[in-house]
């Protein structure tokens, strides 16, 4: 069964820790802001796909929608939200990356994120 939380957890803690590291690395630069900017994108695409869960599951009581179909519908957008996803946690690696720095541990953790990441991806 689908659930939008088992579907974008793994890469929501990698941008989170990522962004983190990045955050603190570079402060207000152009990465920081970049990131804040994705952030925001993704909470707006998540109370979307939330409120769309919601209307979908009155539409499958109704009997508009079958449970098969809701569920692709929703498969579909939050597809969207994980690739938003994705695309923020690149960033935000990418920007901890570029850091002076960074110890070697952290760059290997870093790089070991971004494998995570990208195999994670459905």
């Amino acid at each position: 069964m689908f659930t939008f939380t088992k579907a974008v957890r793994p890469a929501l803690i990698a941008t989170m820790a990522a962004s983190a590291l990045a955050l603190t690395a570079c402060g207000g630069d152009d990465a920081s802001d970049a990131l804040q900017e994705q952030g925001e994108k993704i909470q707006t695409q998540a109370t979307q796909l939330a409120e769309e869960a919601k209307t979908t599951a009155e539409q499958v009581q109704s009997g508009e929608k079958t449970p098969e179909e809701a569920a692709q519908e929703l498969q579909d957008k939050a597809s969207t939200v994980q690739d938003s996803v994705n695309e923020a946690a690149t960033t935000a690696i990418d920007a901890a990356k570029e850091q002076t720095g960074v110890p070697d541990e952290a760059q290997d953790a870093l790089d070991q994120a971004k494998k995570d990441l990208e195999n994670a991806t459905p």
